[in-house]
């Protein structure tokens, strides 16, 4: 499936609240993005699509939460889909940094360690070594004197390949 998203989606977890009229819904923020938003309610509430709502966002270690508008353009389950139709310029930049805080892309790495190279490339490339010569050691000593069976050696490097180049 191609994905048709503008902007990038964010992780986040985070209470939110729906209003409409006198109509309030509880649920939890499951990710979000400069256009919309994914909601998870309690099952087995009742929300019609192509409603508008007020949506209020509570950030953890933030003072204000985010207030924005939102119409629900789709329902799965207890999954809202929710479309953003307006928000001020604070909000937007609040919007952007959330995106600029999770690395743009979903394959950066959540701890973002790496990415901000809190730890040189060379430490852990020798971490790296130091890991896998452990795993072939581990992996003799099974094989040769715990006589594992004729897969030890098969599956262990199979692992160890499949990490190396995962790692890449």
């Amino acid at each position: 499936m191609i994905e048709k998203r503008k902007f990038p989606r964010v992780k986040l977890s985070s209470r939110t609240v729906l209003s409409q009229n006198n109509v309030i819904l509880h649920g939890r923020l499951e990710n979000i993005s400069k256009s919309g938003a994914l909601v998870r309610l309690v099952p087995g509430t009742h929300v019609p699509k192509g409603s508008e709502y007020d949506v209020t966002i509570y950030l953890d270690g933030e003072e204000f939460p985010l207030q924005i508008s939102a119409e629900l353009v789709n329902i799965n389950f207890n999954m809202l889909g929710l479309k953003f139709t307006a928000y001020d310029e604070v909000t937007e930049t609040r919007l952007d940094s959330l995106s600029e805080i999770s690395g743009k892309s979903p394959f950066s790495g959540g701890s973002q360690i790496l990415i901000k190279k809190l730890i040189p490339e060379n430490k852990v490339k020798i971490l790296v070594y130091v890991v896998v010569l452990l795993a072939l050691v581990i992996g003799i000593i099974l094989q040769f004197y715990l006589k594992t069976g004729k897969w030890t050696l098969f599956l262990g490097a199979s692992g160890i390949i499949c990490a190396l180049f995962y790692s890449k």
